[in-house]
């Protein structure tokens, strides 16, 4: 009995973890886009992204060939597949940012 007492109590804790990191990540994703403002300077967000929480190994400006640069500032979720992104577009000035969410 004590057993089972304690495997359903394990399982809801790792349920009840998984429910709030993926909350936490996603909260975290949207707020920092909400707070992208269009035309701002691009240049100070990676540190305003670290700064916020995201991942620093999957937070990275992707440069084109072109003059576009990308941001991908992303929030780990309960698993390392989970990721809420925010994605910035624009290489001097923001042109836009979007959520989004890869599992």
């Amino acid at each position: 009995m004590q057993f089972v007492t304690a495997t359903v109590l394990v399982a809801t804790m790792l349920i009840g973890y998984g429910w709030f990191t993926e909350s936490q990540a996603k909260a975290r994703a949207r707020e920092f886009c909400e707070g992208i403002r269009v035309g701002e300077p691009a240049a100070p967000l990676l540190e305003r992204a670290y700064a916020a929480g995201a991942d620093q190994e999957q937070t990275h400006w992707f440069r084109a060939e072109t003059d576009e640069a990308e941001l991908s500032v992303t929030f780990t979720g309960a698993t390392p597949f989970s990721r809420h992104i925010c994605s910035i577009r624009g290489a001097d000035f923001v042109k836009e940012s979007r959520y989004a969410y890869l599992d």
